[in-house]
């Protein structure tokens, strides 16, 4: 009999693991595909090789937790890789982060794994970082992201004007963000109450 498989950091569908060098060409033809990289905001994107996301993997390896945490989204059914999440600039003083996330296959977009991923990355946040907000930002045109992000509890706080510019035009870029009381009162189980 196979044992129970119960990550730390899960959702109903996906779960986090930590990213690994053998995931380094996965994630060097996810990172070098225009529309996925234009789905996750990313105004700098360009081709990534597999040796440099070898290097790229082994600094995330040295420096994970301090203050950046980068994981894999997998699938819970078969393990699949289906992209990234990440806490950025953990802040322990202020109790803040930015919030990260991208699914690498458009196929997979649209069937819920991004907004169960980013609920199992708020659990771990706020339920075992202790952090009191989590912010995130958007393209103002990306209406996908925009209601993955409000289905997982974020609110609207502001435009930041003219704040990217990809493919020879300027983006307006939403800021939204989750408080820990906020978090609270999400009618679902976290994380740890799964499985």
């Amino acid at each position: 009999m196979t044992p129970e498989k119960r990550p730390i950091i899960r959702g109903t569908k996906v779960y986090m693991r930590p990213i690994e060098p053998a995931d380094a060409s996965l994630q060097s033809k996810w990172l070098s595909d225009d529309a996925t990289m234009g789905m996750a905001g990313d105004p700098y994107r360009g081709p990534v090789g597999t040796a440099e996301m070898e290097q790229r993997i082994g600094k995330i390896l040295e420096g994970q937790g301090k203050p950046n945490w980068l994981f894999v989204v997998c699938l819970l059914e078969d393990d699949r890789p289906l992209g990234g999440v990440s806490l950025i600039h953990v802040d322990h003083r202020n109790r803040s982060a930015e919030v990260g996330i991208f699914i690498g296959d458009p196929a997979d977009w649209g069937k819920g794994y991004g907004a169960d991923a980013m609920n199992a990355m708020c659990d771990f946040g706020f339920g075992r970082l202790d952090l009191a907000r989590i912010e995130l930002s958007t393209h103002t045109d990306n209406a996908m992201a925009r209601r993955s992000y409000e289905k997982a509890g974020f609110k609207l706080e502001g435009t930041r004007r003219s704040a990217s510019y990809s493919e020879g035009r300027r983006f307006d870029a939403l800021l939204m963000a989750l408080l820990k009381e906020e978090w609270e009162q999400l009618p679902r189980k976290k994380s740890w109450e799964l499985g």
